[in-house]
This record gives structure tokens, C-alpha cells and sequence, in this order.
């Protein structure tokens, strides 16, 4: 296809996207301008920006990531309920119809979640389910279902010390995206040397205590990144790697739980992480653990193959509004280290 070409068919495509959202009331004015914004950027583009170095063409990427409800208003010890449509990307991961993990939706194939989350467990075992909030309501109507064709775990994952801790599902089919399905954001080089000190938001189903029930609706909490000193210090563990992110305050009180493993913690609307580990659940001076998804970014990219990683919107690059371990899935393990691992 000459250049010409496909800048016109990828205009066309975007006009037809933004008819089909008027015609079912599926978004707002703004949300209009930013996707056509999205295709008009590409005019000024030379035919080397069409392709990225991730194989696909600009003719996939009229999505935008990290878009979500917006609303002015937390297993998440300490939280409360998000709103419907809040974090559009986090998935359920379910094994024989019950749930185990979360995750978070990458792509139009591909979710995010820990590595620990596919242990002794097959691809073919898990389901997943999109644009859930209230994992009890078997009325929801704004929620997509997928099988999978692959699952896997990072190769250097170790589940004596949990680092490397991320994993990859392909999905069976295509996502398409609504106002309560989107793709997340991914941090971009260099965002971690502003994490330390400012709080990011955890949100999962899991447990709303240690001893708890798992959340029957997805929960939101804000927790403040520590330092990885600070982190050693109070965990008594060398275990910390650069692969990790630490969250937590001194008292406790607030924290991911048994249940939320696998799922995301945000900054300025990006997944910077993935709930990975940590002694019980909100204890004092015991931090919560996350894999660090910056350190991966090259790992994801080769793993997606053609698809396309969504760039932000205007809105979703602005910091969110939100208010303020054991190994965090709800199957049950027995490991050397002193955490509980509880069943649903």
C-alpha cells in the first residue's frame, strides 16, 4: 500500500470508529477528538514511524490505552469499591469457574498477571473474564469471556523468591474495547525515578482481611512506594530485588490481599506493577510487594508478537483521581517461607 494510502485508510477507520460510538452513545466529545487527534498525528509520520519495531502497522493502533469511567469521587485491606468501568483493563482469572488471580489487559490478546498465578496450573484450566466488577453477578452485561491459547512465565521466574514474577496469557480470540474493556498503560523508561514517595493505587478482588472473604466487587487502595532500603530494613529479607516494588505504611492497615496476585498497581494511569507477594496482609511494618514492570517492558514486547500496545490518551496520561503476602492468589501452597497461603 502506498503511503498516501494507508494515512488515508487509517483516517477512514478512525471516523468510522468514532460514527459507530455516536451511534450507540459509547463516549463523549473529548473522547472523540482524542481519537481522531490519534490518527491525525500519523500525517506528518515517514513511511520508517509506519512500522514499529513491534511488527504491526499504524493501522492497528487506533486505540488509546489507559482510558477509563472517570469518576470525581480496595482482597484490598483498607480499601473500598471502585466504581463500574474504573480500571477497564483488570481481568479475572477463573479456574473451574472460580476465581483465582487477577490480571491486566495489554492488548486486543494479551494480559499481564504474576508469574505464581500459573503454577501447576494449564492454560487450558483457565478462563478469563473481562469488564468484570462484581464477580457474584452472574446479570452483568458489560463483560466478555475468553479462553486461552498460551500462558507463560517468565524463564528466570523463581518461586523460592518470587522474582521475575510476571507472566503472559494469549487470549483466544480479539478484544473489542468499551467503555468497561480497554487496554491498559505501560510506564515508559525513566518513570521510576519518580515513584519513591508518591502513592499508587492497588485494586483486585481479594481478600478484605487477612482471615477475610475475597471482595465480591473489585476494590481500590492507595499505598505509598517505599525505597528498597526502606523495604529491606523493615522485611528483615533479602529477597528484595531490583525487580520489585515495595508499598506500605508503618501502621498496616492498608494493602493487597490474598486474591489480588496477578493484578495491577497504578501511577499517573500506568500499570507500573503487579501484585506479587508479602507476610499476611496488612501488617505493620510489613511492606506488600510488587513485580516491577518497567524491567520487563522488552520481555512483554517480544511476547505480543504483531499486536499492537495502545498509546495514552491526553486524559490517561494525567495522574488518576483516586482516593485513599503471602503469595496473593487464593490457591492453596505450602513454600519454606512463613506466609499463609489461603483457599477460597
Amino acid at each position: 500500500m502506498m503511503m498516501h494510502e494507508l494515512l488515508f485508510s487509517n483516517y477512514i477507520l478512525a471516523t468510522v470508529i468514532v460514527v459507530n460510538l455516536l451511534l450507540n452513545n459509547f463516549t463523549h466529545s473529548e473522547e472523540i477528538e482524542e481519537i481522531i487527534g490519534e490518527s491525525k498525528q500519523y500525517e506528518n509520520l515517514n513511511s520508517s514511524d509506519l512500522i514499529s519495531n513491534r511488527g504491526y502497522t499504524i493501522d492497528d493502533c487506533t486505540c488509546v490505552c489507559g482510558k477509563s469511567n472517570e469518576y470525581e469521587n480496595g482482597g484490598i485491606v483498607g480499601g473500598i469499591p471502585s466504581i463500574p468501568g474504573e480500571f477497564p483493563w483488570t481481568v479475572a482469572l477463573l479456574r473451574d469457574d472460580k476465581f483465582f488471580c487477577g490480571g491486566t489487559l495489554i492488548t486486543r490478546f494479551h494480559v499481564l498477571t504474576a508469574a505464581h498465578c500459573l503454577e501447576s496450573v494449564s492454560p487450558e484450566e483457565i478462563t478469563v473474564v473481562l469488564g468484570e466488577y462484581d464477580r457474584t453477578n452472574p446479570t452483568e452485561t458489560n463483560t466478555e469471556v475468553r479462553n486461552l491459547v498460551s500462558g507463560i512465565q517468565h524463564d528466570n521466574f523463581e518461586l523460592t523468591t518470587f522474582d521475575n514474577d510476571i507472566g503472559l496469557l494469549e487470549l483466544d480470540s480479539s478484544v473489542d474495547f468499551t467503555p468497561n474493556i480497554r487496554a491498559a498503560c505501560l510506564p515508559n523508561v525513566g518513570d521510576d525515578k519518580h515513584y519513591v514517595g508518591r502513592k499508587a493505587v492497588v485494586v483486585g478482588w481479594g481478600r478484605v482481611k487477612e482471615e477475610g472473604r475475597l471482595s465480591n466487587v473489585l476494590r481500590k487502595v492507595e499505598l505509598p512506594i517505599l525505597t528498597k532500603s526502606t523495604c529491606l530494613s523493615i522485611a528483615g529479607s533479602d529477597e528484595i530485588t531490583n525487580n520489585m516494588i515495595c508499598t506500605g505504611y508503618p501502621e498496616g492497615r492498608k494493602d493487597a490481599c490474598t486474591g489480588d496476585s496477578g493484578g495491577p498497581i497504578h501511577l499517573d494511569g500506568k500499570v507500573i506493577g503487579i501484585v506479587s507477594w508479602g507476610e499476611g496482609c496488612a501488617r505493620p511494618n510489613t511492606p506488600g510487594v510488587f513485580t516491577k514492570v518497567l524491567n520487563y517492558l522488552d520481555w512483554i514486547k517480544s511476547h505480543i508478537g504483531e499486536q499492537c500496545l495502545c498509546p495514552p490518551s491526553e486524559r490517561g496520561k494525567r495522574k488518576m483521581r483516586l482516593p485513599g503476602h503471602q503469595r496473593r492468589n487464593s490457591f492453596h501452597h505450602s513454600l519454606h517461607r512463613p506466609f499463609r497461603y489461603n483457599t477460597k
